[in-house]
């Protein structure tokens, strides 16, 4: 249930590389979850860039023994709070496995709630995601997967469609 960046099995070493990647950034956006000052799990903020800059996808984990207690829910709640009044972004975005339903409840209980038109919001604000890719047979059948997946999960997947020269111009 997380995404293919993050390996698995995760080594000490593997650890040990990114807390040093972490350390070189000015900005914090990656936080350990802990629990009794004991690194139990992981929450970050993966800033946008360009003009996505104002938003950011929030991603998650938690050691498995530590599920059910409401951790990664607080945690949630504390790095979106600290995205918007800290950090000034007007947008974040979380992408759970429509399988995860742990996940999609922990979001829920952090305030993330989903409506009657099945998206979710919080403090009246939809979560939605732009999806734009040039068209053609191929890309429409994916675009039709991932908006299904997104709507099951609470998300407003808005499509746009863009010519491919303004992606591969010369």
């Amino acid at each position: 249930n997380l995404r293919d960046r993050f390996p698995h099995p995760y080594t000490e070493t593997q650890a040990s590389e990114y807390i040093a990647q972490l350390m070189r950034q000015p900005d914090a956006t990656s936080f350990a979850i802990e629990v009794g000052d004991v690194a139990v799990g992981g929450i970050s903020l993966h800033v946008g860039s360009d003009i996505e800059r104002i938003g950011a996808e929030l991603g998650y984990w938690l050691g498995e023994e530590f599920w059910g207690r409401g951790i990664a829910t607080a945690a949630i709640g504390l790095v979106t709070n600290f995205a918007f009044s800290k950090r000034g972004l007007i947008r974040v975005f979380a992408i759970p496995f429509t399988t995860n339903t742990a996940s999609c409840r922990a979001l829920e209980k952090a305030g993330w709630k989903v409506g009657s038109d099945g998206i979710r919001a919080k403090d009246g604000k939809k979560l939605k995601f732009v999806y734009q890719t040039s068209v053609n047979q191929p890309r429409q059948k994916t675009q039709a997967i991932v908006k299904q997946a997104a709507q099951k999960a609470g998300i407003d997947l808005e499509l746009k469609t863009v010519t491919a020269s303004v992606f591969f111009s010369s």
